[in-house]
């Protein structure tokens, strides 16, 4: 006993002191509480009950003795079972520990070396490696795992050669296994017959064998590996940033010393339709595979990005929302075949509102390309969407038909080759551009207008004044809203309308979109 324990008599009983050393004392406490979950003969008279009935016994056993001299309901917070919500016993039991302790801080140059997106996530790997307390526990009695390659004998441990599957609790010890104890190899198993092994019934932690995910499938160490690691990118979600994630950093420290992947993707949650998220037990899981068979997998992806940035928030499922982004394909589908009506000129001189379209769309080609190196899909899907819409169905198209038909020969045939090139130009950048969000559409429509969208464009810097295309927008809006007040047809002629100065330079597509006189 210590000096600390020798003046055990010094502290008042029921003080905080007295707490603290009684703690520090009884270093290795008695386990009453078996796996049943229930008090064994360690703690006498509540042996048999449940933790619970124990605690009442107890009250109610120091009532009988006058010891309680006061009795109030508090709120603490305890581990629960996710699924049941039952609350949780902790039991001692022996199992297998992989070291971590130890490694914590040569973790961290590791994780520096990892791009996190977005870089607030890094931050919950790295609060998670600071509270890391005790060593990994490897070990699980459960049934379905990878089972645990060991047999035992005494002290002594036979491990099976590397490359096989093996399950201990019912298959004899291999016959060329090796001998250990206490870490040190001892022999063959030639050398032990007289030995009799148990094999072990326990299975590996399921993160075990995921931890090894990446080397795994880059068949490390081989040299195909040599050529693919570290990996490019770990996609995961944000609860398992503690597990999957800091496992196999761990485990690609212990087998690499370096970084198995690049960057990290965190991503948040999809939650039903009320706000939950989905789980089993509350039975509110949307299947995917209904989806796609209901409204197509391409509806799914595009609703998937333009419905929030999953790198940042936690987004609803909306089967109503899905289906809506149905009006989005059919758009690009209706958009293509009026293309298709117009041979793709090799040689033309663009005209100054072709210029200034194409001037915008490279614009949004250097944005989602910024975005999607940061594996951010929202922002991209977002402008994308609203291009099609607002941009060029709605806008670009309407001002060049009459330039692109040229039924009534008021433009040149450099000008109609010049609304030709654009709207094929404009088109085969936007699906290029969403491609990587839904390639099945972008394929299709590419193969039917004879596109090639294999690879990302480089971008070619404009020195067009962009802002023109609000302008060109809003004047749009503003005649067609008069028509309407007027309750005249678009193709009618109007009068009295003035084209902004800065718009002069579009004039002879103005007045042969609007009819202007």
């Amino acid at each position: 006993m210590n000096k600390r324990a020798e003046n055990f008599k010094k502290y008042k009983k029921g003080t905080k002191k007295h707490v603290v050393l009684f703690c520090f004392v009884v270093k290795k406490p008695k386990i009453a509480i078996n796996k049943e979950g229930r008090m064994n003969e360690k703690a006498s008279f509540l042996k048999g009950l449940k933790v619970k009935e124990a605690r009442e016994k107890i009250i109610e056993e120091l009532k009988k003795i006058n010891l309680i001299d006061k009795q109030e309901k508090i709120f603490h917070r305890t581990p629960i079972s996710e699924r049941s919500g039952a609350e949780i016993e902790f039991i001692e039991m022996p199992e297998f520990y992989l070291k971590q302790i130890d490694f914590v801080e040569k973790l961290k140059p590791i994780i520096n070396k990892i791009n996190f997106y977005p870089k607030e996530s890094k931050k919950i790997l790295e609060r998670w490696m600071d509270s890391v307390a005790i060593d990994w526990p490897i070990s699980r009695r459960r049934f379905y795992a990878t089972p645990i390659p060991l047999w035992r004998s005494d002290e002594y441990l036979a491990i099976p050669e590397k490359g096989s599957y093996h399950q201990p609790w019912k298959e004899p010890v291999p016959k060329k296994a090796d001998v250990y104890l206490n870490g040190k190899l001892m022999g063959k198993i030639s050398n032990f017959k007289n030995k009799k092994w148990i094999g072990e019934t326990r299975v590996f932690d399921t993160w075990f064998d995921s931890s090894l995910s990446e080397l795994n499938v880059i068949k490390y160490p081989s040299k195909f590996s040599g050529k693919a690691f570290p990996v490019s990118l770990r996609p995961q979600g944000k609860e398992i940033i503690r597990t999957w994630l800091y496992y196999t950093i761990l485990r690609g420290y212990y087998e690499t010393k370096k970084p198995v992947f690049k960057d990290v993707w965190i991503n948040q949650h999809i939650l039903d339709n009320k706000g939950r998220k989905m789980s089993k037990s509350l039975g509110n899981i949307i299947d995917p595979k209904k989806i796609i068979e209901e409204e197509g997998a391409e509806a799914l992806r595009i609703w998937s990005a333009i419905e929030g940035d999953l790198s940042k928030q936690d987004i609803s499922c909306s089967k109503e929302r899905i289906r809506g982004e149905i009006k989005t394909l059919n758009k690009m589908l209706n958009v293509s075949k009026f293309i298709s009506q117009f041979k793709r000129p090799d040689k033309v001189k663009l005209t100054k509102l072709d210029k200034l379209f194409i001037g915008y769309i490279e614009d949004l080609t250097k944005f989602s390309e910024k975005n999607y190196d940061k594996y951010d899909f929202h922002h991209p899907a977002l402008k994308l969407r609203y291009f099609l819409w607002e941009i060029f169905a709605s806008h670009y198209i309407e001002l060049i038909k009459n330039r692109a038909y040229n039924e009534e020969e008021k433009f040149t045939i450099e000008e109609m080759h010049s609304a030709h090139y654009t709207l094929h130009f404009l088109m085969e950048r936007f699906l290029i551009l969403i491609n990587p969000i839904i390639p099945q559409i972008t394929t299709v429509i590419s193969n039917s207008l004879k596109y090639k969208i294999t690879e990302f464009p480089n971008t070619k810097k404009t020195n067009e004044k962009l802002e023109l295309i609000d302008k060109i927008t809003n004047f749009n809006k503003e005649i067609w809203k008069r028509k309407k007040e007027k309750n005249i047809s678009l193709r009618a002629p109007i009068k009295d309308i003035k084209i902004p100065k800065e718009l002069q330079i579009y004039e002879k597509d103005l007045k042969n979109c609007h009819n202007l006189e």
